[in-house]
């Protein structure tokens, strides 16, 4: 139990690996320095002592900046993962590998030009320079700024829903499979079943290549969801109508794009959904009262609407996609039919049309609407 506590405690600690970082600064610097007393390197390369003092003194101070930096990004990181999340999420912030290697690479490099600074003599005729340990210093300050680029889309990558969520289910599951490693018996599904290999949302469906190998396996092919769905491991993911021996399963699964949450590839509802959540939180948060507070003409609420009146022609959206014989009308061998999502524009139309007639600001109409219907009818999540 106490070799558990220990292992827990380092596992869960943010020091742990940058002191490790730090300390290979320390060890990269004193070696360096032993093995070039001035004469492997030549100055042409590193410069003159005066040189090489503003170049590790620059190097030191940029790196115990970018060491700051990084400190006050994970605790902005932290304070909006307990506002806006749960305070239950801090723990897996502060475990975050990516995070706290960027503060030990800064930290060591910031330990390695600082120790290289005392190797450093200036003599009237002209001294010397540790060459190695200059341009090992010059080397970890360009891994530093590559490492600065990805840390930056690292930490705006972490902030999602779906990355702070998939931490937390990824170190369940994990857990799960601990504590009961047997998962039982398994299902036995349908032989013309296409499963998931693995979990995740709709975002792409190549309905071309679907088309092509239900074509040459002589089948029709029902794609079971819509784009935008989540799909859970093991899910039936496709019907396959007809013969299932001449289709490749795996051709059929690799047509499919899963990923961690929605995108703007093919899923128009998520558009729709977001220009929702953007009006919505436009308006104020307390409309109960009476009376009710007056919602404010704002830009994103306005916004909204105005880009939703381009979709006023639309009377619905569906993901249906068929393959149709050349000499007739009807669905015949090669159908790949997929989920449908469909949309009611006509409720929309009215209130926008509302809004543009109205005499007062249109964001108090367009709000309510909102508030009232939109998210809970037509916007899925």
């Amino acid at each position: 139990m106490k070799r558990f506590r220990i292992g827990h405690y380092l596992k869960t600690s943010l020091w742990l690996l940058p002191v490790l970082f730090v300390l290979a600064g320390v060890a990269l610097s004193l070696i360096t320095t032993s093995i070039d007393d001035g004469s492997l390197i030549p100055q042409s390369i590193t410069g003159d002592p005066t040189a090489a003092l503003q170049i590790l003194y620059l190097i030191s101070f940029s790196m115990l900046t970018l060491t700051g930096l990084v400190l006050s990004l994970v605790v902005v990181v932290v304070q909006l993962a307990m506002g806006i999340f749960s305070p239950r999420i801090v723990r897996q912030i502060l475990q975050d590998r990516p995070s706290q290697a960027a503060i030990g690479l800064f930290a060591g490099t910031f330990t390695h030009s600082i120790l290289a600074i005392r190797e450093v003599r200036t003599t009237p005729d002209g001294g010397s320079v540790p060459g190695l340990a200059v341009v090992v210093a010059i080397a970890l300050v360009l891994a530093c700024i590559g490492a600065l680029v990805w840390y930056l889309n690292h930490i705006g990558q972490s902030l999602r829903v779906a990355a702070l969520v998939g931490w937390v289910a990824d170190d369940t599951m994990k857990s799960l499979d601990h504590v009961y490693p047997d998962h039982g018996p398994e299902q036995d599904l349908e032989p013309d079943l296409i499963v998931a290999p693995r979990g995740g949302v709709v975002f792409m469906v190549d309905h071309d290549q679907l088309v092509a190998l239900a074509q040459r396996a002589d089948c029709r092919l029902e794609f079971l969801w819509a784009v935008g769905d989540f799909v859970p491991t093991g899910a039936a993911l496709i019907r396959i109508v007809g013969d299932p021996t001449g289709l490749s399963r795996k051709a059929a699964t690799s047509a499919i794009a899963l990923g961690p949450e929605r995108t703007m590839n093919q899923d128009v509802a998520y558009g729709i959904r977001m220009l929702v959540d953007i009006a919505e939180r436009s308006c104020p948060p307390d409309r109960s009262r009476i009376p009710p507070p007056p919602c404010k003409p704002s830009t994103a609420c306005t916004t909204s609407c105005d880009n939703w009146s381009a979709a006023h022609c639309i009377r619905g959206i569906t993901t249906t996609r068929r393959a149709r014989c050349a000499c007739s009308r009807r669905p015949c061998t090669g159908t790949v039919t997929s989920g449908s999502r469909s949309m009611r524009f006509g409720r929309l139309e009215r209130v926008l049309r509302k809004c543009r007639d109205a005499s007062g600001p249109p964001s108090t109409t367009c709000c309510r609407w909102l508030r009232r219907t939109a998210v809970r009818r037509w916007s899925t999540s």
